[in-house]
């Protein structure tokens, strides 16, 4: 009996020094990604971002970039523990989602109220230069309930 808990505590820890280096990929990945944040003087667009621990991230990004930006941004920050695609980005006022990159087109539809994916920018989105808006994580699958 003693063995086989030995046995088990130790897959266990293969399998969390597993998970931790897939999410150190998954971070670097996106960071490679991430197109350069623009200085204060160029037009650009801020994000503030509260991510589900409570903790908050800024950045810069240009209008032309693209909005897997957005999220390849949380990501290289470790997007608060959730695995890239296990969220949303939501404004508060007007309510808007834009949705995770893989999630755009899995579903069937568009949902209409953001979306995401690679061909839509910043500014084609709403967020020109001079643009300041806070987005928070939402994990899928949580706060959606009840919406059409």
């Amino acid at each position: 009996a003693l063995a086989a808990a030995e046995a088990a505590a130790a897959a266990e820890q293969q399998r969390a020094a597993e998970d931790a280096a897939r999410r150190l990929r998954a971070r670097a990945d996106a960071a490679a990604a991430l197109p350069p944040e623009p200085a204060a003087s160029e037009p650009h667009a801020s994000c503030a971002f509260r991510l589900p621990d409570g903790a908050r991230l800024q950045r810069r990004f240009r209008p032309g970039d693209p909005l897997t930006a957005l999220f390849d941004f949380v990501d290289s920050q470790g997007a608060g523990g959730l695995w890239p695609g296990e969220y949303r980005l939501v404004s508060s006022y007007p309510r808007r989602v834009i949705e995770p990159p893989q999630a755009v087109g899995s579903s069937g539809s568009d949902g209409g109220s953001g979306g995401g994916g690679g061909s839509l920018t910043l500014e084609g989105s709403g967020l020109g230069a001079g643009a300041q808006v806070a987005l928070l994580l939402e994990p899928i699958g949580a706060g959606g309930a009840g919406s059409p």
